[in-house]
């Protein structure tokens, strides 16, 4: 049963149109700031995982250094020769095909020169190791 005094004790916000909430209780309270913090601990531990541990210099001698060095440029070396082969194997390609075009007959030359800018067709049918079975249905 409502009476005048508990309306009363009631708080109407005109703002929202809703009536004030009553205070929590400390049983409340306490399960409220123990939630938020299972959450910290939650937070805490994901946060540990994402940490990264500190990098510790590696303490090396003078002749591991030079040594380590020494195999660095090598890499390099073979890299940047393998890379010169590369490019060079380019570079005759289309010097080739340079060539070829210029041994068309003039007629030709114009349309063997135009980029070509089709797709493949998507239903184009792949390569296989072994010839097709006779009678085995075609996917």
């Amino acid at each position: 049963m409502i009476t005048a005094a508990s309306l009363s004790k009631l708080a109407f916000n005109p703002q929202s149109g809703h009536f004030a909430t009553a205070a929590k209780t400390s049983k409340e309270q306490k399960a409220q700031k123990s939630g938020e913090e299972r959450g910290d601990a939650r937070m805490a531990k994901w946060l540990s995982v994402l940490q990264t541990s500190p990098v510790q210099p590696a303490n090396f001698s003078e002749d591991e250094i030079s040594q380590r060095a020494s195999q660095a440029q090598e890499y390099s070396r073979r890299k940047m020769a393998a890379h010169r082969i590369h490019q060079k194997d380019l570079v005759d390609k289309l010097a080739l095909k340079r060539a070829a075009l210029e041994a068309l007959p003039p007629e030709l030359r114009a349309e063997a020169s135009q980029d070509i800018w089709v797709q493949f067709p998507m239903n184009r049918q792949r390569p296989y190791t072994s010839p097709p079975t006779q009678g085995f249905p075609e996917a």
